[in-house]
């Protein structure tokens, strides 16, 4: 299950963070989108309060989880916001079908060749170098 938080009235919004992000990469435009949304901001696995999974070092794995979060919360038809790899997952989503509205901030994810095996290098690195850094960090 993905750590959320939830604030606002009207039509439910999720908003999916990038890697090394979290829910709290949204606190600049929660207040606003708040006076007319009732907006949902998780943590990817492996990202915030939420704890890893054993797939959360794939967009496979990352995506699965979104899709299992929204289909637990009763959110089938959801408007979604991502950025960057959130932005990616919230692509997929829409390709599933399970969200309405989708909008992708800065999305990755759609290099072929060389591109994706340093894509895929590069992630696997970031993710080691934020979960070792997250017992620093307030």
């Amino acid at each position: 299950m993905l750590n959320f938080i939830r604030q606002g009235a009207g039509p439910p919004l999720l908003l999916v963070h990038g890697l090394g992000g979290s829910w709290r990469s949204w606190t600049t435009i929660l207040p606003a989108l708040s006076e007319s949304r009732d907006v949902v901001a998780v943590d990817l696995p492996g990202h915030g309060k939420t704890p890893a999974a054993t797939d959360s070092n794939t967009f496979k794995g990352l995506a699965d989880s979104v899709e299992a979060f929204i289909v637990d919360q009763g959110f089938d038809g959801i408007d979604i916001v991502g950025s960057s790899v959130g932005a990616r997952i919230v692509l997929e989503m829409a390709r599933r079908g399970k969200v309405g509205a989708t909008i992708a901030l800065d999305p990755g994810g759609f290099w072929q060749g060389w591109e994706r095996t340093y894509f895929r290098s590069t992630l696997l690195a970031s993710i080691r170098l934020v979960r070792g850094l997250e017992s620093a960090l307030p």
